[in-house]
């Protein structure tokens, strides 16, 4: 058994979570990463050449302030994700990308959770989960959206669990082998929890009712080939953002 983890991080301050082609979510995430990239050194060679009349000190000022070593937004990075997927679409000799992602960021703007859909549309949200069986989890999330914005970063992550629990058949539960948390925020750069890191969030949900739950027909079992993800869900407060993503597995 292959074990491929469905959070992958893009840059100090974002991350992704996706549900679907596992080839197309990775080729996505590098062409982010060197966006994200771009935004940070990029700009020393354009500044070099520039004429020497224009090279004042608030010129630099503005340059270094805006981009020389400046993360990038989560507005600039979101569009240009959309337009590239949308290009897939517009042309005949392209399939569209297979995977729907979960952005989860926190730039000068603050917390950010964005759904990059197939269709290469894109939408802020508070909180929002995607993938197999989701439409639970949206339920829970929806009932509870108040709460997040006065939420500390642990009450999110127990929400995002609890979230990705009800999506689970009822024979299933969530442990440290099926289950990954990334968190990221202000003052706090983007990181994936797995394996015992989880635990404790795990335990603090332990023996709770569940507020859902699904009996797994066999043909879900096959998971399509392999090639699809079990489900993602992210929630956003005010002084950071938290996605939970599940793993899959393949033969």
């Amino acid at each position: 058994m292959v074990i491929s983890r469905q959070v992958l991080p893009i840059d100090d301050h974002v991350g992704v979570s996706f549900a679907g082609l596992t080839a197309d979510a990775k080729s996505l995430a590098r062409w982010m990463r060197t966006e994200c990239l771009n935004q940070r050194s990029a700009v020393t060679q354009f500044v070099l050449s520039l004429p020497r009349v224009l090279c004042n000190f608030f010129f630099l000022f503005s340059l270094l302030r805006y981009f020389h070593n400046a993360a990038m937004s989560m507005e600039v990075l979101s569009t240009d994700l959309g337009n590239k997927m949308q290009m897939c679409i517009q042309g005949y000799n392209k399939r569209p990308y297979g995977v729907g992602m979960l952005i989860a960021a926190y730039d000068e703007e603050g917390p950010h959770i964005v759904q990059i859909c197939p269709s290469a549309n894109f939408y802020p949200c508070k909180a929002m989960a995607i993938g197999a069986r989701s439409q639970s989890a949206r339920t829970y999330l929806e009932k509870h959206l108040d709460e997040f914005s006065s939420a500390d970063l642990d009450t999110l992550v127990l929400h995002g669990l609890r979230a990705l629990r009800d999506t689970l058949p009822n024979e299933v539960d969530l442990n440290n082998r099926n289950v990954s948390v990334a968190c990221v925020g202000k003052g706090r750069s983007f990181a994936v929890h797995e394996g015992e890191e989880v635990d404790a969030w795990l335990a603090a949900i332990e023996g709770e009712e569940r507020r859902g739950g699904h009996q797994a027909p066999a043909q879900q079992a096959a998971q399509q080939d392999g090639d699809e993800s079990g489900g993602a869900a992210g929630t956003g407060g005010d002084d950071g953002a938290a996605g939970e993503g599940g793993m899959e597995t393949e033969d």
